[in-house]
């Protein structure tokens, strides 16, 4: 059970990252070391964002003096809770073999979401531990379904108008705020674009055959093919402004 929604912890701006093919980002955490020094601990100056995927994880720091790095899941025993006197909490990421940017195979942390949270360290744990397999996953992993694709295909191409494929999360609250936008779109450009919304958590195969890795993304398609894609929360006029301008140009 998560303190917060996950939407608390989805993706930033993966521009910056350099994900692998078909790589999926999942989540994204600020950390910053901590050095133990007696009973307490001391935050260093090493900071990252931490990202999630569904292969491993990526630590960018903030700082363009510190070296990025990524860890794979078979690299970390497991995630744990550190408790200290003052009720602060940090997590404990224990590595079977430590990388070179991390001075110890147990490498302490503190951690936040893009918008700070008590119970960041909880979930940050929580998450990895079910990414590693460490405990039951309390979220869908994305798998290659070969079907479920060749059937979205078929569904695509046999529509006779351009497409607009919204690909939403349950739990994102910027999906949430696009949502009444899309289908404002989708009443005013009817007979001209079809929208279809597919829902990650129930069809994560097709999302990860798109390579999409942030939440909402809409796709438009024509025939079967990717035209362009639009990621984050767009405001209704610059929808309105690309669509027709797909419009024009077909």
């Amino acid at each position: 059970m998560f303190h917060q929604s996950l939407s608390d912890y989805a993706p930033i701006s993966t521009r910056s990252l350099e994900l692998e093919s078909q790589e999926i980002h999942l989540f994204s955490f600020k950390v910053t070391a901590i050095e133990k020094q007696g009973m307490s601990y001391r935050s260093q100056s090493q900071q990252y964002f931490c990202h999630f995927t569904d292969r491993r994880f990526l630590f960018v720091p903030l700082s363009p003096e510190q070296s990025k790095f990524s860890v794979n899941y078979d690299a970390i025993e497991r995630f744990k809770l550190v408790r200290t006197l003052n009720l602060s909490t940090f997590a404990k990421l224990i590595f079977k073999m430590a990388p070179i940017e991390v001075p110890d195979q147990e490498w302490i942390v503190a951690v936040t979401p893009p918008e700070r949270s008590r119970s960041a360290a909880k979930d940050f744990v929580q998450l990895g531990n079910e990414l590693l397999g460490v405990v039951p996953g309390g979220f869908q992993m994305m798998v290659d379904d070969p079907q479920a694709i060749a059937q979205f295909k078929q569904e695509v191409e046999a529509i006779d108008t351009p497409v607009i494929v919204d690909f939403v999360a349950p739990k994102c609250e910027p999906c949430q705020m696009m949502s009444p936008v899309v289908n404002e779109l989708a009443e005013q450009f009817a007979g001209q674009f079809k929208l279809i919304k597919v829902d990650i958590d129930q069809n994560p195969s097709i999302a990860l055959h798109y390579n999409i890795d942030c939440f909402p993304t809409l796709l438009i398609m024509n025939s079967g093919t990717v035209i362009d894609r639009i990621v984050g929360v767009v405001p209704k006029p610059v929808l309105v402004k690309v669509l027709n301008n797909h419009l024009a140009q077909l």
